[in-house]
């Protein structure tokens, strides 16, 4: 498995014949320098955004949820139809990274397979 660094450009290339992927930065061999967790699911969320149409449309709409959730929670006094707008836009927005975490595991399945 292979990882890049953080000054990495995040355009990634796939080799059909090997099934490979590289970056135009250097490429670590996962041993000889392992990189946080979190920085590996950034760096896999920003290839989603540039390279998955799906995966970018979901992540669109869910900043919007985000930011309406933002406005109505800084409601003095939300009324009752604000209350349910609320509430259905959080159940909204965790099935839409439901299914971002969704293309980013079957993502990662196809890469770890080849």
């Amino acid at each position: 498995m292979y990882y890049y660094s953080d000054q990495a450009e995040q355009q990634w290339s796939i080799n059909n014949n090997t099934g490979n992927f590289a970056t135009q930065a250097t490429l670590f061999a996962w041993e000889d320098k392992p990189m946080s967790i979190l920085a590996s699911e950034a760096s896999l969320k920003d290839y989603l955004l540039a390279n998955d149409d799906r995966y970018r449309e979901l992540a669109t709409e869910h900043k919007r949820y985000e930011v309406r959730l933002s406005e109505l929670s800084s409601l003095p006094y939300p009324n009752e139809e604000e209350l349910i707008e609320e509430t259905i836009l959080k159940k909204k927005k965790l099935l839409l990274k439901d299914q971002m975490e969704a293309i980013a595991t079957k993502y990662k399945t196809s890469v770890t397979s080849h």
